[in-house]
């Protein structure tokens, strides 16, 4: 089964777990608040950041709009994950540029924002063709429609 993480479970970071749970994925879960509660035996709960991300294929970061935060966690799931995971932050005020500038490999995060009928990914010039294609692919596969932004001009 395929192993994503999530990090942040406010109400952003549920509706990730809730969604990717839903396509059957084996969802890791890492958010100091432990007051979350899913019943779904394809959630677990850790207790460090590390083992959360060690070995996810896709590592969702939804924690609190704040951007020295999200460059922290950032960095710390970069220190702990596989470099070929696909990192994706939820953020809806901070830009692509903002969360890559002091990323340990900025072309591993984009930005992924979950809308009623598809997920909206945003890259960079620092993403590679190959892993935008990448994640396009994993959305796809567990059953979403995705479109993907670059440099303001929208792709289907």
């Amino acid at each position: 089964m395929t192993v994503v993480t999530v990090i942040g479970c406010g109400q952003e970071g549920t509706s990730w777990v809730t969604w990717f749970s839903d396509q059957g994925l084996s969802v890791r879960i890492f958010d100091p608040d432990t007051s979350a509660h899913f019943t779904a035996e394809n959630i677990t709960f850790h207790k460090t950041m590390s083992d959360a991300v060690s070995g996810a294929a896709w590592i969702q970061e939804c924690v609190p709009e704040r951007l020295a935060l999200k460059q922290k966690v950032l960095q710390v799931v970069q220190s702990h994950c596989s470099t070929d995971a696909i990192v994706a932050s939820a953020s809806q005020i901070f830009t692509i540029k903002q969360l890559q500038s002091c990323a340990v490999r900025s072309e591993q995060i984009l930005l992924a924002h979950r809308r009623t009928d598809c997920i909206r990914l945003l890259a960079s010039h620092r993403n590679p063709n190959a892993f935008v294609d990448l994640a396009q692919a994993f959305l796809a596969d567990a059953g979403c429609d995705v479109r993907t932004q670059w440099s303001g001009h929208l792709v289907a």
